[in-house]
């Protein structure tokens, strides 16, 4: 089973992504930008969701590191402000997504890299 990383500070929106995706993945959540640099040091997960604004280490900053850890890691940014789809500090994202409670568009995103 591949594993998807979602480091994610709202607690709702991680029940959600391990209701509706944890029967066709393994689902890691992480709820701190520090703690997941911590987590990628051990592990090796297939993709990673990524919120923007995380306590810890914002976002930004996290998918900058985490693309200089490996590049080849498919991360797609999953934000609630829309003004990050198209901002160029989030470019180095595979994907970016506004974060909506209809997971439609994250399962089809996740599945075009793990299926």
């Amino acid at each position: 089973m591949k594993t998807v990383l979602f480091i994610e500070d709202d607690e709702n929106i991680c029940k959600l992504y391990e209701a509706e995706l944890s029967d066709k993945y393994k689902v890691v959540v992480i709820r701190d930008g520090n703690k997941a640099m911590e987590i990628l040091e051990r592990e090796s997960p297939d993709l990673i969701v990524l919120d923007i604004m995380l306590p810890g280490m914002d976002g930004v900053t996290l998918l900058e590191r985490i693309k200089r850890w490996n590049k080849d890691l498919p991360v797609i940014v999953s934000t609630a402000y829309g003004a990050y789809r198209d901002s160029t500090t989030v470019w180095s994202a595979d994907e970016r997504i506004i974060k909506s409670s209809d997971l439609t568009e994250l399962k089809r995103k996740i599945a075009q890299y793990l299926d």
